[in-house]
């Protein structure tokens, strides 16, 4: 569990991984002083062994390192949990780093320099993503997720954030159809559309993704006009065939309970309701 601040009232494991070593000794201390155990690598390579030598409940690891870069690290590690929360951090790269990263199933990417104050915040974050193996308990307790992500208009990052609210969506007690079909679906929608608008805006997209074991409440935001969808037909009835965009939307609509645009079109709030539940 967590308290506010980053705080851990049980002892969580981080893993840093980093060939500079002023930056594991800053983390190291930072997130000691939190409540957090911390365990540091120098490789990627060491960073392998480690995660089979100690319970690690998240990793924190650069991108440029010797030997196993950091996003090569991302799926050695998927492959021996593919639940591990993983928060990369660089000072090269830029947007591509964070879109691959993303893609590649990341949890978040932070550019170096960074604020202590911020690790804590997206730690804290990544440390309520639900693990699989405690996917019932987690149903039973009725407990909410929140997931956030803020990343450049690039369609390369949309399968690294669907995967992450469909994994939790799992964990909340939804069917494969919800999980494999349904919510991937409609981000994919939502999302494509509003990249392929301006894909030249250097304005971001931010998730905020709310999940019970009742429904799934996710709101889409950015600079205004980025949602500006045709509108929506009432039914497939009204629909025109010949438009590959009034298609896709009507199927969201379809698969969502409620679609719900701001007036100036810089969000949209999909709501999908767990029908199993009721």
């Amino acid at each position: 569990m967590q308290t506010a601040m980053g705080k851990a009232t049980g002892t969580k494991s981080i893993l840093i991984v980093d060939d500079e070593e002023e930056i594991c000794r800053l983390l190291e201390r930072v997130l000691k002083r939190n409540g957090y155990e911390a365990l540091t690598a120098s490789t990627g390579m060491e960073a392998l062994v480690r995660v089979q030598d100690h319970k690690v409940d998240l990793v924190i690891t650069d991108v440029r390192m010797p030997g196993i870069s950091g996003l090569d690290l991302i799926k050695q590690l998927h492959d021996l949990d593919k639940n591990l929360p993983i928060i990369v951090i660089s000072g090269y790269g830029g947007y591509g780093s964070a879109i691959e990263s993303i893609e590649k199933g990341a949890f978040y990417f932070l550019k170096k320099p960074f604020e202590t104050e911020s690790i804590l915040q997206i730690t804290e974050k990544a440390m309520r993503l639900p693990h699989l193996g405690n996917c019932k308990s987690l149903n039973n307790l009725g407990v909410t997720h929140s997931i956030e992500f803020s990343f450049p208009r690039a369609i390369d990052a949309i399968s690294g954030i669907t995967r992450h609210v469909s994994t939790t969506a799992e964990c909340m007690g939804y069917s494969q159809r919800y999980c494999a079909f349904m919510i991937p679906f409609v981000i994919d929608e939502l999302l494509f559309r509003a990249i392929l608008k301006n894909p030249e805006s250097n304005s971001n997209i931010n998730i905020n993704a709310t999940i019970t074991p009742e429904k799934i409440d996710i709101t889409f935001s950015s600079e205004p006009g980025s949602f500006m969808f045709e509108e929506v037909p009432n039914s497939f009835d009204d629909l025109d065939i010949s438009n590959g965009s009034e298609i896709g939307i009507m199927m969201a609509k379809q698969y969502s309970d409620g679609l719900f645009f701001s007036e100036d079109r810089s969000s949209v709030t999909v709501t999908i309701i767990n029908k199993q539940e009721r």
